[in-house]
């Protein structure tokens, strides 16, 4: 598994080496910072996603497709949402943003399905190799010296659902992946002891296999590999379940949203609460521990992010309509991959969206761009 590869010097579009070598620049040096508590990984993350959007859609522009339109309904939804509550019901502006997050993201990844595959699966390779070796270095360091969750850049929860998407973007581009780049990706998972990052990486392993294979070492190889991320996921989840406080914690989030839309009717569950509403004084209260949650208006209320569940939020402040249509779009800009991988990809969403926050984070939706990217890279080269 070279690594000194992934710093090879070649032309690529300027919109791909802007997202690829910023991507390699963070991964590799975003965690010194970290190490005296500043987190900066998620940030330059952030700017990188956003600038290569921009970059993509510059150079190639814009297609009038299906994708296009639903782009025009989210910027007119985001637009509205800001109307309605911070024009309307003087919804602090930050809480505001922490609730509709996932719909700039969603608008962002419009132009990676746009592009015409300007990636290389080479390129994939190499990320992924890079990125293996960094998590698994500072991860076995931190180990070490008894740090039980160590992180490269923010929490593990978060990053390891991107180098699970890393990983599967590697293979939806045509990349054969080895033996070794998935148990040091298992092996990862098993240092950090995050459940949700477990669920994500055995996805990702799992459909990243061709059980089509004539291959009869390969078929039983890749049927091994399966089982033990399945059971690596399933014996982190019950490592972290038994009495632990986050078991308790994850339930107690469950019973607040159920809670919350005890008294709701059919509207309500359609669209969701009120632009944004806050949880019910009562439910705060309850949860007052995570005080550091509460709205950036500091009057004591506190929203939805509190319930550290995508599923549950986007539900509470969108509605099933635009759950269903978040989802509807995933499918659209991941037009080039095949079934089985978007599947795979909604899964990893759905299944970090229990305990984390999923769309709402650039970790997730950086992998997802990646994919995309993924997808094109590999209908290109067949085409060639």
């Amino acid at each position: 598994m070279s690594i000194s590869s992934a710093f090879t010097i070649k032309r690529r579009p300027y919109p791909i080496s802007l997202l690829y070598l910023g991507t390699i620049l963070i991964v590799t040096t975003a965690w010194l910072p970290r190490l005296s508590g500043v987190t900066v990984g998620e940030p330059m993350l952030d700017l990188v996603f956003a600038a290569s959007s921009a970059a993509l859609l510059w150079v190639y522009g814009a297609r009038k497709d299906r994708i296009f339109a639903q782009q025009l309904f989210w910027i007119g939804y985001l637009v509205a949402g800001a109307a309605l509550a911070v024009g309307l019901r003087n919804t602090n502006p930050l809480d505001f943003a922490q609730a509709y997050k996932f719909v700039w993201y969603l608008i962002l990844l419009a132009p990676f399905a746009w592009a015409p595959g300007p990636m290389k699966s080479e390129d994939f390779r190499r990320l992924l190799n890079l990125c293996l070796f960094m998590f698994f270095s500072v991860y076995l360091a931190k180990r070490a010296i008894g740090i039980d969750r160590p992180v490269l850049m923010t929490e593990n929860n978060f990053e390891i659902i991107f180098l699970s998407l890393v990983y599967f973007s590697a293979h939806v581009s045509g990349v054969k992946i080895s033996g070794m780049q998935t148990g040091t990706l298992l092996a990862v998972v098993i240092l950090s002891g995050s459940r949700s990052a477990a669920i994500a990486a055995a996805l990702a392993v799992l459909f990243a296999f061709d059980f089509r294979s004539r291959n009869s070492a390969k078929v039983v190889g890749g049927m091994i590999a399966g089982t033990a991320a399945v059971v690596f996921a399933f014996l982190i989840f019950e490592n972290r379940s038994q009495g632990g406080i986050e078991s308790i914690d994850r339930f107690r989030f469950l019973m607040m949203f159920l809670e919350s839309i005890r008294n709701w009717d059919t509207t309500d569950y359609v669209l969701g609460a009120d632009r944004i509403s806050p949880l019910p004084a009562h439910v705060c209260s309850s949860l007052s521990y995570y005080q550091s949650l509460f709205s950036f208006s500091g009057n004591g209320s506190c929203y939805s992010v509190i319930l550290h569940s995508f599923n549950m939020r986007v539900i509470y402040d969108h509605g099933l309509a635009v759950t269903a249509l978040t989802f509807i779009y995933l499918i659209g800009v991941m037009k080039n991959a095949k079934r089985h991988q978007r599947l795979c990809v909604i899964l990893i969403v759905l299944a970090s969206g229990l305990s984390v926050s999923a769309l709402n984070n650039v970790y997730t939706t950086l992998g997802i761009a990646l994919v995309c990217l993924a997808a094109g890279a590999a209908k290109n080269e067949k085409c060639e």
